[in-house]
C-alpha cells in the first residue's frame, strides 16, 4: 500500500478521473567524455538483430509451451505467463450456473492465499456479509504449507448455495495467484482481496451504483488494524503525477473487467512486492475513470512481528521502485530511468538470488533478463551483459507485450556494452534501435561517439549540438501522414515539450469552463423561466441563423462575400439543408458574411455565441482566419475587437465551437462574421447562435443543451458532460 497516515474522511462523493500526464522538463546532462576501452579478450557475436544462441533458454521456452498445452486453454486475456499448473480444484454446484440475467454489475472476488489458514475464514466471512449478493468467490491457494487448502475445502463444503471455486497450485507468488484466479472470473467487475484483509459489508453494494454510472475504478477509504490503527482515504484530487510518485490505491480497489483485460493482468517479475503500484501505472495508459466512496470500505491488516520478506521489502525498497519504473519508460523521464538502472545494477545478493528464481519460474518474462543484464554490466561482466540484454530484447519482441515496453532501455545498454569492448559496428546498429525509441542526450552522445569511430573525425553532432527543442519533424501535417514517426517523436524531449504546451492549453480550457460555470450559476437566480415560456420570447438573436430563408438584409457580404448552397452532408444531429459557403482560390482572397446583432443590455449578462463549420480543403492551421469572428460594442460606446472561435482546417468533419461571452460591461451589439481569410479552400457555416443567458437558459429542460438547428432547439447533454440551464458546464472526466 505504502501510505499509512490517518486522513480525514471527505464529506461528499468525489468523482475524479486520471488527468493527462503532467510533464516536467529534465535538465540536460553534459556529454560524457572518454574513449571506449578496447578488450580483445572478450568474444561476442557481431550480429545484433538475432539473439545469441542460448540452448538452455530455448529448452525452457519449449517446456513452458508444452506445459501451457497440458494445462488447457483458459481465458487468453492474461498477458503474463503461468507458473506450474493447477494441482487441484473444487467448486460449488452453483458456481457453474449461468450468471443472473438483468444485472448490470456482477463482482468476481479473487482471494490469493499463501499460508493464511488461520485468517482465511475471517476474510471469506467479510465477503459473505456483503449486502450486495451478485458476486462469485474464487480462492487461489498459492502452494501453502499450512492449513490454507483444508480451510478452503471446508468453505466450499459448507456453502453449497454460494458461487465459490477454490484451486490449489504450486507457489508462484501473489501476482501469479491473482492471474490464475482472474482466468476463471466471469463477472464484469473484479476485486482483489488478500487472504488476511476484510471488506466492509456495504462496499460492493455502494460500488455497484458507481459502476453503473460509468466508473472503471471504485476506491473507498481504508482502515489499518491489528499492529497499526489509522484511517487512510483517497488523496485530494488525483493525477498521474501523484501515481508516478507512489501508489495511491489500497489493495482491494474495485475495477472493471474491461480495464483488467486491457492491462493484461499482474506482472510476476517484481521481486519484493509493489505489484499493485506496477498494475495501476499500467492502468493509467487506458485513462480509467475513477470514483471515490468517502467512507471506510476496506480493512488492511498489519501483522505484528517481523519476517524476512517484510525486512527485504524495507531495505530493498529503492531498487524495487527502480524496477517498477523501468517497466514504464513511457511514464518516466530518461534521467530518472538512468539513475534507476544504476540502482538495479547494485542490487543486493538476496535480490539477485530471488531474481534468478523468478527467471527459473517464468522463463519467458523479459524484464528479469534486462535487470540481470544491468547487474552484470555493473560487475563488468560484458559477455553476460550482452547475453542477458539480447535475451530480454528477443523476449520483449516475442511475447506480444505492450509496444511501449519494447523500448530504448535494453538497446541503449547493449550499445554501451558493445562500445566498451570495442565492437563499434555492432554498437552502432544497436544505438540506432535505441534512437528510434528514445531521443535524449545520452543516446545522442553515444550515437555521435560511434559515428566518429566509424566515419572519422569529420563527423559533427547532429544538428550541431544536443537536442533541439522544436525540431522540424514536429510539423503537424507531416506527423499525421506517418503515425509511426509520430509515436517516436512523442517520446522525444521535443515531443514532451509539445505535450506540455498542449497540457497548458487544456488547463486554460478547464479554467475558462469554470469561469463560464461561475457566470451562469451566478445569474441563474435571476432567470424567470415560467414568465419567459409563457411569453414565448425569442431565444436566438441571429436572423436566418440556419440559412433556410431568403438572405435579404439579414446577412451582409464581407470582402468577396458568400453563397448559400445545400451541403453534401449535414452536421451531427442536424437535417439536410442550406449552409453559408465561403471559398477562396488563393491566400490573398478574403470571404465572409456578417450580421449586426442587437442586444441592448442594460446590465452585464452572459451571452452564448456558437456556430458549426466544416472545412473542405482549407489550407493552413487553426487561427482567426478561419473562424466565427465577433466584434463587440459596449453600451458606453467602447469596442472590443476580435472575439474568436477558431475552427481546425485539418479536421474534415463538422465542428461545433461555442463560448460564453461574459463581460463586466453591458453589451449593445455584436458584429458576427463567418470568416475565411489567409486560407485557400472552401468552408461551410451553419446554425449561428447569439443568445443571452436570460433566453437560452430557459429554452431547454434539465439534462439538455441549447444547440439549435432548423428543426429543434435542444439536444441531450453530451456524454460525460454536466449541463445546466442549456449549457455544457464541465467535463465529468
Amino acid at each position: 500500500m505504502g501510505r499509512k497516515n490517518a486522513r480525514k474522511v471527505p464529506g461528499w462523493l468525489v468523482v475524479v478521473a486520471f488527468t493527462q500526464l503532467a510533464l516536467t522538463l529534465w535538465f540536460v546532462r553534459s556529454l560524457g567524455g572518454g574513449q571506449a576501452q578496447q578488450n580483445e579478450e572478450v568474444q561476442v557475436h557481431p550480429t545484433v538483430v538475432e539473439v545469441v544462441a542460448d540452448k538452455p533458454l530455448e529448452k525452457r521456452e519449449k517446456a513452458a509451451e508444452v506445459e501451457a498445452l497440458d494445462q488447457g486453454t483458459l481465458d487468453p486475456f492474461i498477458l503474463f505467463p503461468k507458473s506450474k499448473g493447477i494441482l487441484e480444484t473444487k467448486e460449488t454446484p452453483k458456481f457453474d450456473e449461468a450468471l443472473p440475467d438483468g444485472e448490470s454489475v456482477f463482482f468476481s472476488v479473487v482471494i490469493a492465499a499463501y499460508n493464511q489458514g488461520s485468517l482465511l475464514q475471517e476474510t471469506v466471512d467479510s465477503v459473505f456479509k456483503q449486502t450486495f449478493q451478485f458476486w462469485e468467490l474464487i480462492i487461489v491457494d498459492d502452494g501453502s504449507s499450512d492449513t490454507t487448502w483444508e480451510v478452503a475445502n471446508s468453505i466450499v463444503g459448507q456453502n453449497q448455495d454460494r458461487r465459490i471455486k477454490v484451486l490449489r497450485k504450486e507457489n508462484g507468488g501473489l501476482s501469479d495467484a491473482r492471474n490464475y484466479g482472474m482466468r476463471f472470473a466471469r463477472g464484469n467487475w473484479l476485486c482483489m482481496l488478500d487472504s488476511d484483509d476484510l471488506l466492509g459489508k456495504e462496499y460492493l453494494s455502494k460500488a455497484a451504483t458507481l459502476a453503473s454510472q460509468g466508473a472503471d475504478i471504485v476506491v473507498g477509504c481504508m482502515e489499518n488494524f491489528d499492529a497499526v490503527s489509522s484511517v487512510w482515504c483517497f488523496p485530494e484530487g488525483y493525477s498521474i503525477v501523484g501515481l508516478s510518485h507512489w501508489n495511491k490505491f489500497h489493495a482491494s480497489v474495485l475495477m472493471s473487467n474491461r480495464l483488467v483485460k486491457s492491462i493484461g493482468g499482474y506482472d510476476q517479475s517484481l521481486l519484493w512486492g509493489l505489484e499493485d503500484w506496477n498494475f495501476w501505472l499500467s492502468a493509467s495508459r487506458h485513462r480509467p475513470r475513477v470514483m471515490h466512496l468517502p467512507e471506510i470500505t476496506f480493512y488492511y491488516r498489519h501483522h505484528r512481528g517481523s519476517s524476512m520478506r517484510k525486512e527485504m521489502f524495507r531495505i530493498a525498497l529503492e531498487e524495487s521502485k527502480a524496477m517498477v519504473r523501468s517497466n514504464h519508460p513511457d511514464l518516466f523521464e530518461p534521467y530518472q530511468l538512468l539513475m534507476d538502472h544504476e540502482a538495479i545494477g547494485k542490487m543486493r545478493p538476496e535480490s539477485f538470488e530471488r531474481l534468478e528464481k523468478k527467471m527459473a519460474q517464468f522463463p519467458t518474462l523479459a524484464k528479469p533478463h534486462f535487470w540481470k543484464g544491468l547487474y552484470y554490466k555493473a560487475q563488468q561482466n560484458h559477455e553476460g551483459t550482452i547475453l542477458e540484454l539480447q535475451t530480454a530484447i528477443k523476449l520483449l519482441e516475442k511475447n506480444g507485450l505492450p509496444e511501449e515496453q519494447v523500448d530504448w532501455q535494453p538497446y541503449f545498454h547493449l550499445a554501451l556494452t558493445y562500445e566498451k569492448i570495442g565492437n563499434y559496428a555492432a554498437a552502432s546498429q544497436v544505438i540506432d534501435k535505441a534512437f528510434a525509441r528514445g531521443y535524449f542526450d545520452e543516446i545522442m552522445a553515444c550515437k555521435y561517439r560511434l559515428q566518429k569511430r566509424l566515419e572519422g573525425e569529420g563527423v559533427e553532432m547532429p544538428g550541431g549540438g544536443l537536442v533541439k527543442s522544436l525540431p522540424s519533424y514536429w510539423d503537424k501535417v507531416k506527423i499525421n501522414k506517418n503515425p509511426e514517426v509520430d509515436k517516436i517523436n512523442e517520446g522525444t524531449l521535443a515531443g514532451k515539450l509539445r505535450q506540455a504546451a498542449e497540457l497548458r492549453t487544456r488547463q486554460e480550457t478547464v479554467h475558462e469552463a469554470l469561469v463560464e460555470a461561475k457566470s451562469i450559476l451566478g445569474h441563474a437566480q435571476d432567470l424567470r423561466c415560467a414568465e419567459r415560456t409563457a411569453r414565448k420570447t425569442r431565444v436566438n438573436f441571429v436572423m436566418n441563423a440556419h440559412f433556410e430563408e431568403d438572405v435579404g438584409q439579414s446577412w451582409l457580404t464581407f470582402e468577396k462575400g458568400f453563397r448559400i448552397a445545400q451541403v453534401p452532408d449535414c452536421r451531427p444531429e442536424g437535417n439536410p439543408g442550406n449552409s453559408l459557403v465561403l471559398e477562396n482560390l488563393s491566400l490573398a482572397e478574403k470571404s465572409g458574411g456578417n450580421q449586426l446583432v442587437q442586444l441592448h443590455q442594460s446590465e452585464p449578462a452572459p451571452v452564448l455565441i456558437s456556430a458549426w463549420s466544416r472545412p473542405d480543403g482549407v489550407s493552413g492551421g487553426k487561427d482567426s482566419g478561419y473562424s466565427l469572428y465577433t466584434d463587440i460594442t459596449y453600451s458606453d460606446g467602447t469596442n472590443e475587437w476580435g472575439f474568436i472561435l477558431a475552427f481546425d482546417p485539418s479536421d474534415a468533419n463538422w465542428q461545433q465551437r461555442h463560448a460564453l461571452l461574459s463581460r463586466p460591461k453591458p453589451i449593445a451589439q455584436l458584429n458576427v462574421y463567418c470568416m475565411l481569410r489567409n486560407h485557400e479552400g472552401r468552408a461551410y457555416f451553419d446554425d449561428i447562435v447569439v443568445a443571452p443567458l436570460a433566453e437560452f437558459g430557459c429554452a431547454c429542460t434539465s439534462g439538455e443543451v441549447y444547440m439549435p438547428s432548423q428543426t429543434r432547439s435542444c439536444l441531450p447533454c453530451p456524454e460525460r458532460k454536466t449541463c445546466a440551464y442549456g449549457y455544457p458546464l464541465t467535463d465529468q472526466e
